[in-house]
């Protein structure tokens, strides 16, 4: 019998797994995400190096599920998807309220297409990357071409900032730590995988997510929420496969954005030198990378003073954002805890079994795991 909900939270809370930390992943990960900051400030232009930015950081996230030595197809694929996630973000964030059915039919089809092709975590990097093109001002077309080139020169830095690093990675174990720590009692995966039949809990499971988000994304341009795209991150990492890992997944995120806000917040009130916010984002970008498997909470807890901190150079003096990030993030959380609950309701009613994963345990690869409360999943900014 799976976890409920508060034995599913508590043990993700106060779980804490040691063998999890691998600061040399955090080192090299800081070195890829804050060299195109530098790059950007050099030329003057630090939005230039914002974007950029964005694209090494979620090529880092988008092989969550496969070592950073993995062979250059599927890093490749993450980098281009993502570069061209992000620039048809921008186009579609210029519709007005039609942008709301296109981004859940956007994020739909690139959840399913992921499956199929044996990418969850890329597809579910490329789902916040379009959200994140949705929801930063300034969309046009021009403007999506530049955040498209830029985000492909992110990417493709950070793919050979990893095969420069591939020796020392190796050598300290990373290979090792990062596969075995997120599937404990998995097989190795090779690095290309081939199609695969996509389940009809998967879709099922994506056409929820993009729905969701979809909603969210509404409920954003009603209140006129100047970061719509964090409600729409909140549900895209938050809504999972069943309601336990979604309760867990939804409060942790939220209670770590709630204590990384308060950080950003001091840090943001009171230091506009670039150069000083590019040397704390480094060290944050440490400290999530380091601590990326150790406790989702913790993970959560680096990474918003970072997503804060980043956005603040490219809108100097913004402090605000540190409260929107938290309204943000407990609107997405519990639109998802909502609607996973009304999923769960509704199968309770017809008798059909655990909640959107089938009872034979299909369904996205993050609700295969052993332990059904422990969070083992991509996790995007």
């Amino acid at each position: 019998m799976g976890m409920t909900w508060a034995s599913a939270f508590l043990h993700d809370a106060t779980h804490v797994d040691r063998k999890g930390l691998d600061l040399v992943a955090g080192l090299v990960a800081g070195v890829v995400i804050i060299v195109p900051l530098l790059a950007g400030e050099g030329v003057g232009s630090i939005s230039a190096g914002v974007f950029a930015t964005l694209g090494a950081l979620n090529l880092l996230m988008a092989i969550a599920a496969r070592p950073p030595v993995a062979r250059f197809p599927p890093l490749a694929a993450a980098a281009l998807s993502n570069a061209a996630a992000l620039a048809l973000g921008t186009i579609i964030g210029t519709t007005g309220w039609v942008e709301v059915p296109l981004v859940a039919l956007g994020i739909g089809i690139i959840l399913i297409s992921a499956g199929w092709a044996g990418f969850d975590s890329i597809g579910l990097v490329s789902a916040v990357m379009l959200a994140v093109g949705v929801g930063i001002p300034g969309g046009s077309g021009p403007e999506a071409l530049e955040r498209l080139v830029l985000a492909l020169l992110g990417g493709f830095w950070a793919i050979l900032a990893l095969a420069m690093a591939r020796p020392l990675l190796l050598r300290h174990g990373y290979l090792g730590s990062s596969e075995e720590v997120q599937r404990p009692t998995a097989s190795p995966q090779p690095s290309a995988p081939v199609p695969v039949p996509v389940s009809h809990a998967h879709v099922r499971y994506a056409i929820l997510v993009a729905g969701t988000t979809g909603i969210g994304l509404a409920i954003s341009l009603a209140l006129g929420l100047p970061r719509d795209y964090w409600v729409m991150l909140t549900i895209l990492v938050s809504l999972r496969a069943s309601i336990a890992t979604t309760f867990s997944a939804s409060f942790l995120r939220i209670g770590g954005t709630i204590g990384g806000a308060a950080i950003a917040l001091g840090f943001t009130m009171f230091i506009v030198n670039p150069w000083i916010l590019g040397a704390l984002l480094f060290v944050f970008a440490m400290a999530l990378f380091a601590t990326r498997w150790v406790n989702y909470g913790i993970y959560t807890l680096f990474l918003t003073p970072f997503v804060i901190l980043l956005l603040n150079l490219a809108y100097p003096g913004a402090w605000q954002l540190a409260f929107v990030r938290v309204f943000d993030t407990v609107l997405g959380g519990g639109l998802a805890v909502t609607v996973a609950t009304l999923w769960w309701l509704r199968d309770r009613v017809e008798h059909t079994g655990p909640p959107i994963s089938a009872r034979s345990g299909q369904g996205p690869p993050e609700d295969r795991l052993p332990k059904a409360g422990h969070l083992r999943s991509a996790r995007a900014p």
